[in-house]
């Protein structure tokens, strides 16, 4: 009987445990990332690289951070440059993970898949609810044309795939709407001076090329992870003649405004065109 109940009670923990596991105050999934930023400082007129840890948290957006640890451990967002959007609220962020600079050009970075689970409040998940302010990073998405914003109610809510954003300052009308799924510990020291300087070297006294990102081709929706049968294109701003491009993609409908004409700001180094922020190296620490 005594050999039972020491049975029976063993098992009760056990349960406990596991119920305490699955809670948010008793086991929380965090992980932790480690930056390597090379940052050029216009005062001195030199590149330097700082480091930033940032903790991702699995018990908020699991798919999100599975995805977004599987792409680092496989060098997904090395030697991806930091840029701006230039127009509009989305100049409160930086951008990172989707271009990179190859021979003096500007290319894409390889397309991922939408990451099926919308793990935000607006996508049916409350965990997710961190809010956009300086040091958080979120999974930046798109919407289709027939939306006139982001505050979709639409399937697009899932278009999230591997680009992060990272607001410069609080940025609360994206609050629900974005899957923001790490932070970078400003208690750690040295990560938000590290961040500061990237902001700076993107803010303050910049130089700055500025690029028209273009698409064109036809509509292919049965190709979601090959830009939808579109082609990429990017150009300086002084050599962009729409005018004469061929075919170029404007989106109608149920068409992701991603592919539409986009212009962006890249820091760049005084002399050259070689951007200012790049990833050296993302990694699981």
């Amino acid at each position: 009987m005594k050999k039972m109940k020491r049975i029976f009670t063993s098992l009760l923990l056990v349960v406990m445990l596991v119920v305490a596991c699955f809670s948010f105050a008793g086991c929380k999934d965090v992980r932790e990332m480690e930056l390597t930023v090379s940052v050029y400082n216009y005062d001195t007129d030199e590149f330097e690289e700082v480091t930033i840890t940032a903790e991702l948290y699995g018990h908020l957006a699991k798919e999100t951070v599975d995805a977004i640890e599987g792409y680092i451990n496989d060098g997904y967002y090395n030697d991806a440059f930091v840029y701006k959007f230039n127009s509009g609220s989305y100049t409160k962020q930086l951008m990172v993970g989707d271009l990179k600079m190859n021979d003096g050009a500007v290319v894409q970075n390889a397309i991922k898949p939408e990451i099926d689970k919308a793990e935000f409040t607006r996508g049916g998940t409350v965990g997710s609810n961190l809010k956009n302010e300086k040091g958080s990073i979120g999974l930046w998405r798109t919407w289709y044309a027939s939306d006139n914003q982001f505050k979709t109610n639409s399937d697009a809510l899932s278009s999230g795939r591997s680009t992060w954003y990272i607001p410069t300052s609080t940025i609360s009308e994206y609050d629900d709407w974005f899957c923001v799924f790490a932070t970078i510990d400003f208690e750690e020291e040295g990560n938000e001076d590290a961040l500061n300087k990237i902001i700076k070297a993107c803010d303050d006294g910049a130089e700055f090329a500025n690029y028209v990102i273009y698409y064109t081709g036809e509509y292919d929706a049965s190709k979601p992870n090959e830009n939808f049968g579109l082609t990429f294109h990017c150009e300086k701003e002084e050599d962009f003649l729409e005018d004469e491009v061929e075919n170029l993609f404007e989106a109608k409908e149920d068409q992701y405004v991603c592919f539409n004409k986009t212009l962006i700001k890249v820091p760049v180094q005084t002399t050259t065109d070689t951007p200012a922020v790049r990833i050296v190296s993302a990694k699981m620490v």
